[in-house]
């Protein structure tokens, strides 16, 4: 361990500090390797950046650790930003086509609001350096995919000391300047959810089978084109609500094709009655009642989701999925989601094939309806909006395997 790091570990030996080295080959002039050495510290359990990692390498960053915890940060618990001495300091996340690209000098919007009685300074600071302790912060940041080009929104003037009031007070100016910049010069914003970039978290991932040395050979299918096509945005998709809806139209795809097909096979198996011709009559009343009771039926949203599940899943293999990626207790427990109304999300049961159709559509209906709809004064048995805390969101990224692979597997058992 370098002696820099040593002597900051001296200086603050709470904090935990673990050696990473790196050995690579590259290719030098006379068509030989140059063994290469890299040396990146993993640097957690800082005071004030909660639970937060950072990869650090040279002196000069450490340096810049050192003052960032002098200045005592205060982070916020929604989004990434805080109080950093005496600015509040918040990444962004530019949501809009075109580089935002400031004037020189200072590659920076200026704008002075009033709020409450008290004059506001923001700034919205489009630089690459890390000039600020967010963006410190920002860069360096472990598990977290952001923008390369980051946009920093600088606050002066808030003298707040409450941290849950500073935070609130934060998005509501934020709000109002991000949205009047938005609608005036077209550049769209928004603050930046960590929970939103993470990547896959490592129990959740599908372990592949390695790579094939030999020939393989595979069969032609004809796929739904559409379906991969979904499949795809939702796997592109970062906005884990969104993705959820990405997956969800895959199974969306058949609900009304699945009550065709159940009437057709039910119809089917009445016309191939070998007493037919005997019992005609009863036989067409009771197809005119399995239509009639199918089409009643179809204005049901939960059923039409339930048929496609029995149709094209099986419990056991899903049951198999979800414990090889170690979530299957998530899923057969219940679990209650902190939104304007308390989000209340019942168990899979995977007792029997009719208890498990029943109970993933119930909740994949209840995650579906929640993510799209928008009504807070909506009763609460027909959609609780859902509510995008962190808090919520790092539960959807587990929640989110069940719909995954349901929608895998339909894309595989509707290939021909």
């Amino acid at each position: 361990m370098q002696k820099f790091v040593k002597n900051f570990q001296r200086k603050h030996g709470a904090i935990d500090v673990k050696e990473e080295i790196d050995v690579f080959f590259i290719d030098d002039e006379e068509g030989g390797e140059i063994e290469e050495t890299t040396i990146n510290y993993e640097v957690s359990k800082i005071p004030g950046l909660d639970n937060l990692t950072l990869c650090l390498n040279t002196e000069k960053d450490f340096e810049q650790l050192d003052k960032l915890i002098l200045s005592k940060p205060v982070l916020f618990n929604d989004f990434l930003g805080g109080l950093f001495g005496e600015q509040v300091e918040v990444v962004l996340t530019k949501i809009s086509r075109g580089l935002f690209r400031p004037p020189r000098p200072n590659r920076a919007i200026s704008t002075t609001i009033s709020y409450y009685g008290s004059d506001i300074h923001v700034e919205l600071i489009a630089r690459d350096t890390e000039s600020t302790g967010v963006q410190f912060i920002a860069a360096n940041l472990i598990g977290v995919r952001l923008q390369s080009r980051r946009t920093i929104a600088v606050i002066n003037g808030l003298n707040i000391s409450d941290p849950l009031r500073l935070e609130e007070a934060t998005k509501e100016i934020l709000r109002s300047v991000l949205f009047d910049i938005e609608y005036t010069y077209g550049h769209s914003f928004e603050t930046t959810n960590l929970e939103n970039l993470k990547e896959n978290q490592r129990h959740t991932a599908r372990v592949a089978p390695l790579l094939p040395r030999e020939p393989i050979r595979l069969m032609f299918k004809k796929y739904v084109p559409e379906l991969i096509e979904y499949f795809h945005v939702a796997e592109r998709v970062d906005y884990l609500p969104f993705k959820f809806i990405c997956y969800f139209h895959i199974l969306e795809y058949f609900m009304d094709k699945s009550a065709y097909s159940l009437v057709s096979r039910k119809v089917r198996q009445l016309l191939l009655s070998p007493d037919f011709h005997l019992k005609s009559s009863e036989y067409i009343a009771n197809a005119v009642n399995i239509i009639k009771l199918e089409t009643e039926r179809n204005t049901t949203d939960k059923i039409k989701i339930g048929r496609v599940i029995a149709e094209f899943t099986q419990f056991d293999s899903l049951q198999s999925h979800l414990d090889s990626i170690k979530v299957v207790s998530h899923f057969t427990k219940g679990h209650t989601l902190t939104c304007a109304k308390p989000l209340n999300l019942s168990p899979v049961t995977f007792d029997n094939e009719k208890s498990y159709v029943e109970s993933v559509a119930k909740r994949v209906y209840a995650m579906r309806c929640s993510i799209v709809h928008s009504n807070p004064d909506f009763d609460e048995s027909k959609a609780v909006p859902f509510l995008p805390t962190p808090k919520n969101i790092e539960f959807l990224r587990t929640e989110i395997e069940l719909i995954r692979e349901i929608s895998r597997t339909i894309i595989c058992n509707t290939a021909s």
